[in-house]
């Protein structure tokens, strides 16, 4: 599943630069990418060439406006590009509303506390379709990857609001669980996942259906046997594998898979041996022949 940061294009004038700063850090903390003319273009650099390609690939077109932008002699061209564009334009009514080209735009009253206003943008993004699904893929992202039981639950919850789940999104769900042990730990987000496992069943690769039933099973014997199975069933399929082919195959924990292998070894089912591949050693699997 692709995840990507958001680009917004904050114009101003430099002699706002520190409140406009100030939005930077609170946009950048909630992972946008913003990109800033007078502070993120080296000296060096044809600034107007620059400021026009970071136009051009901005998502998003934040005009702070305030007597210093009006005075500015190319903020009004900076607007008037991104709206030929059609960028999403959200200005800030920083003591002047929009005028001339974006004059139409609602602007948002910048308040004292910076992060609130921030937020406001961040929800108005948030209603746009097409924003929607990268930045609920972001959170996916953040939740599958989670550091800690306390995180997981936490995010768990946050995560229901995204329903309904995509086929994309749900398989990385159940990927995510299954490699994620502090998942797995986390009680409010194990049961979460039991119950989309079960709600959009349908729309989980049979692969990771099968692992994850295998990862629900009490018995522990039970389970090694079932892995030792779909990994020697694997590798009957595909001859032979690399370590990498095997962990990209295998959204279990690699703990597990890693032992199941040991076993077939030792059972004399499976061989390693070292080869050499695109001119680098890479230690490959493949079944025992007799």
């Amino acid at each position: 599943m692709i995840s990507r940061q958001l680009r917004i294009f904050l114009s101003y004038s430099s002699l706002d630069k520190k409140i406009v700063g100030a939005i930077k850090e609170h946009l950048i903390s909630h992972d946008y990418n913003v990109f800033l003319a007078h502070e993120d273009i080296e000296p060096s650099t044809e600034w107007q060439e620059e400021i026009i390609k970071n136009l051009r690939a901005c998502d998003i077109f934040i005009p702070v406006m305030s007597e210093n932008f009006k005075q500015s002699e190319w903020t009004d061209q900076e607007s008037g590009f991104a709206l030929a564009l059609d960028k999403l334009i959200i200005p800030i009514d920083l003591g002047i509303v929009p005028y001339g080209f974006i004059g139409k735009y609602q602007a948002l009253k910048l308040k004292e506390n910076v992060h609130d206003s921030c937020k406001k943008i961040i929800d108005i993004i948030r209603t746009r379709p097409k924003f929607k699904e990268i930045l609920d893929n972001k959170f996916i992202n953040e939740f599958v990857n989670s550091g800690s039981f306390s995180e997981a639950n936490g995010l768990a919850k946050s995560l229901e609001q995204l329903e309904p789940f995509t086929s994309a999104q749900i398989n990385e769900i159940i990927r995510g669980y299954m490699s994620n042990d502090q998942l797995q730990g986390a009680f409010r987000a194990k049961r979460k996942i039991n119950s989309w496992f079960t709600k959009y069943k349908d729309s989980i690769q049979s692969i990771l259906v099968e692992q994850f039933n295998i990862l629900l099973m009490k018995n522990e014997d039970e389970q090694k046997l079932a892995i030792e199975k779909i990994v020697y069933e694997f590798l009957k399929s595909n001859g032979s594998s690399t370590i990498l082919e095997i962990m990209r195959h295998f959204a279990l924990q690699w703990p597990y898979i890693e032992r199941a292998l040991s076993q077939l070894e030792k059972e004399g089912k499976v061989k390693s041996e070292i080869k050499m591949i695109e001119g680098k050693e890479s230690e490959v699997y493949s079944l025992e022949t007799i």
